[in-house]
């Protein structure tokens, strides 16, 4: 399964993103979502690879 979304990374700092969820998440969808959180709630979903896709995505530090 291909999920492409716009979810927060952990521990990265978006100070727009809890402004605009409340608007936003009435029209489309919510931006206060971290992925890794959804995931460790379901165990029988893996991880194989995180890529960005869009204009090659911000710099992941490691």
């Amino acid at each position: 399964m291909l999920i492409f979304d716009k979810f927060l990374q952990r521990r990265r700092w978006a100070p727009v993103r809890p402004l605009l969820n409340p608007v936003v998440r009435r029209i489309a969808t919510r931006l206060d979502v971290v992925f890794e959180e959804v995931l460790e709630q379901t165990p029988q979903l893996v991880l194989e690879s995180d890529q960005p896709a869009l204009a090659a995505g911000p710099p992941v530090s490691q």
